[in-house]
């Protein structure tokens, strides 16, 4: 199974989560699970969208391997350095 990771940062906006139904009708057309979807952070708990709704994140978890979305969000300049670090 395939993990995905998409990461979030505060005031996301809620619009960015219209690319994960492209991964559960992945999955639905081959007959099982085909991807993993993990909501992630830097340090995990409840994000904040621009809209106030609010969900909950993993941390993000170091020596991952995902395939790892960052949605646009205007008012990020960079991102957490963490996240966005190269690997060793």
């Amino acid at each position: 199974m395939r993990r995905i990771g998409f990461v979030l940062t505060p005031g996301f906006h809620v619009m960015s989560f219209a690319a994960l139904p492209v991964f559960e009708y992945a999955s639905k057309e081959i007959g099982e699970p085909v991807y993993d979807l993990h909501l992630l952070s830097e340090t995990g708990g409840l994000m904040g969208s621009s809209i106030g709704v609010s969900v909950v994140t993993e941390p993000f978890p170091h020596g991952f391997r995902y395939a790892v979305f960052l949605p646009w969000h205007r008012t990020v300049d960079a991102g957490p350095d963490r996240i966005l670090a190269p690997g060793p």
